[in-house]
């Protein structure tokens, strides 16, 4: 999910309620996506965390139900332990990790994301 992107620009229009978001993440449900991926850089993608927790929120309603809720992915350069915490507050459910960006940190990150109550999606970019 993202209002905007660094190559097209502007995508779409969403109210400031969230209520264009909430009819977003019921429709990922409705249409049986195995997660929704929400960009959390605000300046390059127009989404925030509190968008991502506006989705969060709309899967909710599912708990329960088959299928339940969508686990919801937070997109972002997540570099410090901090800005994974922000996302678990946030009701994230897993966190992207650059394994090239993060090195030696790679590790420390993903224990700190499990002790967080996430999963860590490690993006590998090599060559080979």
């Amino acid at each position: 999910v993202k209002r905007k992107d660094p190559a097209q620009g502007k995508l779409c229009e969403m109210t400031e309620d969230g209520f264009i978001l909430n009819e977003v993440g019921r429709g990922f449900h409705d249409a049986k996506v195995a997660g929704i991926a929400v960009w959390t850089d605000e300046e390059r993608y127009g989404t925030s965390m509190e968008d991502l927790a506006t989705i969060v929120e709309s899967q909710k309603s599912f708990k329960g139900n088959f299928p339940g809720p969508c686990p919801v992915l937070a997109l972002d350069l997540f570099m410090t332990k901090a800005a994974v915490s922000d996302a678990a507050r946030a009701g994230a459910s897993a966190v992207l990790l650059s394994a090239e960006m993060l090195g030696d940190e790679l590790e420390g990150m993903l224990e700190h994301t499990a002790a967080c109550g996430m999963d860590g999606v490690v993006l590998c970019n090599g060559e080979g």
